[in-house]
């Protein structure tokens, strides 16, 4: 069954992300950030589930491009010299197995990983 915010799933685009080199990681996460639509409005009515699931998806979309802002802040703005302060800790510690592959590549430096510790 579908779920529409499994569109919002930031697990999965990083699962994504680990076959990629850091360029163009950091050109999915802007596909991908300019990507992400507003939840469209229920049609016809306005029936309290419908107001609720637009809510949550709002909710979830705005968590996502927050996380999806982090990845490209970290691993290109500050080329990983400093942590975004507004992502959540939980998807900012599913950059850790990111930010191995591109030490591993030779990609970023491994000074990186302190922020994992």
């Amino acid at each position: 069954m579908y779920n529409p915010l499994d569109q919002f799933d930031f697990s999965k685009f990083l699962n994504r992300m680990r076959e990629l080199d850091l360029v163009d990681m950091l050109k999915e996460a802007d596909k991908e950030l300019y990507g992400v639509s507003q939840p469209q409005k229920a049609m016809g009515h306005t029936s309290a589930a419908a107001i609720s699931s637009q809510s949550t998806a709002q909710d979830y979309s705005i968590k996502y491009m927050d996380s999806l802002r982090g990845f490209h802040y970290f691993f290109g703005t500050t080329a990983g010299t400093i942590k975004p302060d507004w992502m959540d800790s939980d998807d900012f510690a599913l950059l850790e197995p990111i930010a191995k592959i591109l030490v591993s590549k030779g990609q970023t430096r491994a000074r990186i990983l302190k922020f994992f510790t």
